[in-house]
């Protein structure tokens, strides 16, 4: 509106930063300024180089761990104008001057975002505050983006892990000893070739295979070695299909030399393998055989996988993998995955492929994962070394099969937020999952406590759906600014309840952006017909400005008559002239 003047054009100084959203920049009011012959002439206020930054987000991890069990945080990082530095990241628990962890990380190109991933195991048992920290690089501008927080809850759990194997071969006798000399593990072991005084001598041994469904659901993981299935019940494959698809149980198969996994073609076991053991035609003569031997290399899917990494820094791990002793000398060759399996690491080229022949597969079957070992040797890692990396990886291959089961059956619940990150003011939706247990113990409302970092705490009140499914939900509001944990209750008061975390920050439209946005102003100008300086020819816009319609303002200017001579000698002479022609008619 211009008030019935003319406006010939608008002169911005801006840096044309949308710091409100992308409908506020000055590109999207050209249109409208063209329309109405109004022309822009943007000047360029800031650098086109970006302001140094380095700025950590977006950091995910599990909001609950196990006692050792090593936690992963995931975090995204993206620099400006500091491409080529390398800047030290470190985790912290608050309250410890003592890094848990050093990673060393360099700045990408300007604006591009990148992934790092850090590992570490927490002693105890409890609730934890992690901070991720950036060291400051030089000439940074913020630093207050350089941490980020998240809250992890340790607890005490053992794994309930079945190994199962045909005969003492040497990947038994390794194993057996290192899972039954860790204290987070509850093993017990069912060998084929076992007499009844080995069964009574060994605290492990069980005397016979878990007969039910039921029992076999009691693991939370299984070690199938090279077992001969015809010894067994008929309907024991059906219950492994089932323990993982449905129970959700992971399972690692060995192969060997007389049974796994060759003997199980057109069983369910085969289904549950991440390889595939049809269509092999005249290899089946050669499949058993000495190879030179040869050292695992991870793929590059391997290579992002947790529990194969052997040590917590990128660098030394890989240096640990090429340590590794040269001594696998067999293998069954498996050339073939299923649509759903990863090769996570591979040994010598296939002379019928001419491919690494795949040696650790995995896939997710139904709510478990199996892993598939081709070899039965990597008891070799341990030579020199003993347990160090060979009990490592077992402990966290088990682990991370056994994530599933351990996180629905410690609690039969599941806490969610619809989003990990709110703007102030925005509601915060919470969804309780459970079970037809908790459907009994809840009933219509389940009560939620929301914590934030600084001790604050809120209420919420999560109503059952109306449709009966064991899902409850209801909202959070007005929340402050900061980072929150909001927790349930367990099914009985002995059981841990579900968690999960988020944040409330202000938006950072102006902090998305590091350099001033010239491409946008110079659209601005363009779209309006206008034009578009920097700020150190600012001095040329009046002489380029458009000249404006000349508009009369005024008639004439107003005349006083009061303050006038002439309104009072006109006066006068009317009187006297009145007063003279009275007197001539003789009026007066």
């Amino acid at each position: 509106e211009y008030r019935g003047s003319s406006l010939a054009a608008v002169v911005v100084f801006t840096d044309g930063i949308a710091s409100a959203g992308e409908e506020t920049r000055l590109s999207r009011a050209a249109p409208r300024a063209r329309d109405v012959g109004v022309p822009l002439y943007p000047v360029a206020v800031g650098s086109r180089d970006p302001v140094k930054d380095l700025e950590l987000y977006d950091l995910l991890a599990d909001d609950v761990a196990f006692l050792g069990e090593p936690v992963t945080l995931r975090v995204r990082h993206r620099s400006f104008g500091l491409r080529g530095q390398t800047t030290t990241l470190k985790l912290f628990v608050e309250g410890n001057s003592e890094p848990l962890l050093t990673r060393e990380v360099a700045a990408g190109p300007d604006g591009v975002s990148e992934q790092v991933e850090v590992t570490a195991t927490l002693p105890e048992e409890g609730t934890y505050q992690l901070n991720l920290v950036s060291a400051p690089l030089p000439d940074e501008v913020n630093i207050a983006n350089n941490v980020v927080r998240h809250r992890v809850e340790v607890r005490r759990e053992q794994l309930r892990v079945l190994m199962v194997e045909g005969m003492p071969r040497w990947e038994y006798r390794a194993l057996k000893p290192v899972l039954e000399r860790d204290d987070t593990l509850q093993l017990a072991t069912f060998l084929q070739s076992a007499d009844l005084d080995f069964t009574a001598e060994d605290q492990t041994a069980l005397r016979g295979f878990p007969i039910t469904q039921e029992e076999l659901n009691q693991y939370d993981a299984i070690v199938w070695g090279d077992v001969d299935l015809s010894a067994l019940d008929r309907r024991v494959p059906e219950r492994l299909r089932s323990f993982v698809g449905e129970h959700g149980g992971g399972l690692i198969l060995v192969a060997g030399e007389q049974h796994n996994p060759l003997s199980y073609v057109g069983t369910e076991l085969e289904t549950l393998l991440p390889v595939s053991l049809s269509g092999r035609g005249a290899m089946s003569e050669d499949m058993l055989r000495n190879l030179p031997r040869f050292r695992l290399q991870r793929t590059l899917e391997g290579k992002s996988r947790a529990f194969l990494r052997l040590a917590d820094d990128p660098a030394e791990d890989d240096a640990v993998w090429q340590r590794l002793p040269e001594e696998i000398d067999w293998l069954v060759p498996t050339p073939l995955t299923k649509p759903g399996g990863q090769v996570l690491a591979v040994g010598p080229v296939l002379v019928e492929t001419g491919e690494p022949a795949p040696v650790i597969v995995q896939q997710r079957y139904g709510q478990g994962q199996v892993v598939y070992h081709a070899s039965d040797s990597l008891w070799t890692w341990r030579r020199r070394v003993e347990d160090r990396y060979y009990g490592r990886y077992w402990s966290q291959a088990l682990r991370e099969l056994t994530a599933g089961t351990r996180r629905r059956t410690q609690a039969d619940v599941e806490l969610t937020s619809d989003r990990q990150v709110y703007a102030p003011g925005d509601d915060v939706q919470l969804r309780l999952r459970g079970t037809s247990t908790t459907n009994a113990a809840w009933g219509n409302a389940v009560n939620v406590v929301v914590e934030s970092s600084a001790g604050e705490r809120f209420a919420s009140r999560l109503q059952r759906r109306p449709d009966g499914a064991p899902v409850w939900e209801g909202a959070v509001q007005r929340l402050p600014l900061g980072e929150f944990r909001a927790k349930s209750g367990g099914v009985t008061a002995d059981e841990p309840g579900a968690v999960c975390s988020f944040r409330v920050e202000a938006p950072d439209y102006e902090l998305r952006e590091r350099a001033a946005a010239i491409q946008d102003l110079q659209q601005a100008a363009r779209i309006s017909h206008g034009a578009f300086h920097s700020f150190a020819d600012a001095d040329r816009v009046p002489g380029n400005l458009p000249r404006g319609r000349s508009i009369k303002l005024a008639e004439s200017r107003p005349i006083p008559l009061w303050n006038r001579w002439e309104p009072l000698l006109l006066l006068i002479g009317l009187l006297s002239a009145e007063w003279m022609l009275r007197k001539r008619a003789r009026l007066v």
